[in-house]
């Protein structure tokens, strides 16, 4: 998924958050930490279902511009994306590059 010179690469198998959360009967889910290195609206839109639900009260992700140029997005695409679907309250946590989203 990410360029790299590594000759020991591994093929895994993905699964979006939907369908674990469908196959293992989770109902809500209070908070989510994602960290994935610039694939983070990947797995907020393999979350889809569970976020238009409001299944999902609280986000937290780490939003490095560093690794979103490399996905071509951006913190302000991810904040819009989140904020478009009824996460209005928006912090950043510790002068970090963590923010945390809650419904």
């Amino acid at each position: 998924m990410v360029p790299n010179g590594n000759p020991h690469r591994t093929i895994v198998r993905t699964e979006t958050l939907d369908r674990m959360a469908e196959r293992l009967n989770i109902k809500q889910i209070d908070f989510l930490k994602i960290d994935v290195d610039g694939f983070e609206l990947l797995v907020l839109q393999g979350a889809a279902r569970m976020i238009a639900d409001a299944r999902i009260s609280n986000i937290m992700l780490e939003c490095a511009e560093y690794w979103f140029e490399r996905m071509n997005t951006s913190t302000a695409e991810v904040v819009e994306y989140l904020r478009s679907r009824a996460f209005t309250k928006i912090s950043r946590v510790g002068g970090t590059d963590n923010y945390l989203f809650s419904l």
